[in-house]
């Protein structure tokens, strides 16, 4: 079956090979699989062979088609991108480093993608995600997953609380952006409370007192 899917996929790509692979998810992850331009012209219609994708053993094809997945937001999808979560978790695979690279990959795409695919329940499944990791670079696909969740007053309230503890700038920018998504004035008092807090920069502060005045003027 794999055999057929991949050939099926090249036959795409020759008659495509000339398209230029460039989607959402290319805003965020830079790595490229060599199977990205064979998707470049799927769609909804051909969700059975992305989904049947995300359970190959060949990683760069799990990778195209969850890129895809996000890209279209397959919703059929959700239960399947959950399922990659739980094998591409670096906690399964610890003691494989050949594989733990491309595996985490994985595994901060499909954070992502369930921001794009997912609800309210899954925006506390993202957000539970936060406490049970201290990697910084986890935690920046989070947030960027609970932006994409907008609008879902459990994404937000996830961001609105981490305004409250985040210490990184990269990561507490991202908060800012996501909490712009959701374009709420709830979010107003939270990010007051952010600018008080020493540990950030004049600049960042001015970003935040920016985005106080936008929520203002244009929040709900």
């Amino acid at each position: 079956m794999k055999t057929f899917m991949v050939g099926v996929l090249v036959f795409f790509g020759l008659i495509i090979c000339s398209a230029v692979f460039a989607g959402e998810s290319d805003s965020y992850f830079t790595y490229q699989s060599p199977y990205d331009p064979l998707f470049v012209n799927l769609d909804a219609s051909s969700s059975n062979m992305l989904i049947e994708s995300l359970y190959s053993e060949d990683l760069n094809l799990v990778f195209s088609a969850l890129k895809k997945i996000g890209d279209i937001k397959l919703k059929a999808a959700k239960v399947n991108v959950k399922d990659v979560l739980g094998f591409a978790n670096p906690a399964a695979n610890y003691g494989k480093p050949m594989e733990q690279a491309k595996r985490k990959n994985i595994y901060l795409l499909s954070i992502w993608v369930l921001g794009r695919i997912g609800d309210d329940k899954d925006a506390e499944i993202l957000a539970s995600y936060i406490k049970d990791s201290s990697d910084i670079e986890t935690h920046y696909y989070i947030i960027l997953a609970l932006g994409e969740l907008a609008p879902s007053v459990k994404a937000l309230d996830a961001l609105n609380r981490m305004t409250e503890y985040v210490t990184d700038e990269r990561l507490a920018k991202a908060c800012i952006n996501a909490i712009l998504k959701h374009n709420s004035k709830t979010s107003i008092i939270p990010l007051l409370k952010m600018s008080e807090r020493p540990i950030f920069s004049p600049e960042f502060k001015k970003i935040i007192a920016n985005t106080i005045d936008q929520l203002g003027k244009t929040g709900k």
